[in-house]
């Protein structure tokens, strides 16, 4: 048996300006400015042991593979624009329909770290495994989509508003992580044997959102 975990993190730094147009229920603001990400994900995989029939050599639990993990780490900047829509319904309410895209230069640095221990010895011998890729640049494009509902507060004669904000989200970015490694490994009786390979892949988030927003 075998038994695996992903994990992601995102972090993300917008830095943007735009100009607000409203007309009666609708109001739409148009954006454009900068975006700083970094990605970091993880892989860690586990195998049990590895057993073989009773009587071949008389040999029982030729090996373990444990601890198998890549990381990659992504580290970018670049322009992003976007439109920002609001329908009112009255009394306040309204829905909101977000869309926005990005393309980012930067980094990507991955490496791999994993062990094979070996049971056909007395006592049992275990082997560690180190590949690292080494860093390229990569121009990430980048797409995100919000349609949520709120409710908005004015003051100063209707001109400014706060807005309290819910709804779903959803963001993709294109070859954020990769995991390409061809690693040729000594196994049980030193036979050679492709221990992981792989390439860059899509990183994608989506869930609920919470937001507040003001505008002048």
């Amino acid at each position: 048996s075998a038994q695996g975990k992903l994990e992601y993190t995102l972090n993300v730094v917008d830095l943007e300006a735009g100009q607000r147009f409203a007309s009666g229920p609708y109001d739409m603001r148009m954006f454009a400015g900068l975006r700083y990400a970094n990605i970091d994900s993880t892989l860690s995989t586990l195998a049990a042991p590895f057993t073989l029939p009773p009587g071949i050599f008389g040999l029982v639990n030729i090996f373990v593979s444990q601890n198998q993990e890549f990381n990659s780490q992504f580290r970018g900047i670049g322009p992003r624009v976007g439109v920002d829509t609001r329908y009112c319904f009255g009394s306040g309410f309204g829905v909101d329909v977000d869309v926005s895209t990005a393309l980012l230069v930067g980094n990507v640095n991955s490496h791999y770290n994993g062990s094979l221990t070996s049971t056909i010895t007395t006592p049992p011998t275990t082997s560690n495994f180190h590949a690292e890729n080494s860093s390229r640049t990569r121009v990430i494009p980048v797409l995100e989509a919000k349609l949520g509902l709120d409710y908005a507060y004015t003051f100063c004669s209707n001109r400014s508003a706060l807005i309290f904000e819910v709804g779903y989200q959803v963001t993709n970015y294109f070859n954020a992580s990769d995991h390409h490694f061809n690693i040729v490994s000594p196994g049980p009786f030193n036979v050679g044997s492709i221990l992981s390979s792989g390439g860059a892949n899509d990183v994608a988030f989506d869930g609920p959102y919470l937001g507040v927003k003001y505008y002048a």
